[in-house]
């Protein structure tokens, strides 16, 4: 199935990198969409370190988690990292 909002689309599969620069190097941050009881999952990776990887039925609420543990801002919310 696929997932939206009135806004936003979110095919479940999907997956986007963006590279974010943390204490003066580049980090890798994989966004995707998964399917969990029968709803969206959206899960962001710091792929130099994949065991910090942040779930959440929220856009937002992920990619908050991952940003605070990389004690950076992001002038971007959840749903325009996908």
């Amino acid at each position: 199935p696929e997932f939206h909002t009135k806004d936003y689309i979110y095919p479940v599969g999907f997956k986007s990198e963006k590279k974010i620069e943390v204490e003066e190097e580049l980090k890798t941050f994989r966004s995707e969409i998964l399917e969990k009881e029968g709803k969206p999952l959206f899960v962001v990776t710091i792929m130099e370190y994949p065991f910090h990887r942040f779930e959440s039925v929220s856009p937002s609420t992920a990619w908050n988690e991952a940003v605070q543990k990389q004690r950076i801002s992001s002038q971007l919310s959840g749903e325009q990292h996908y």
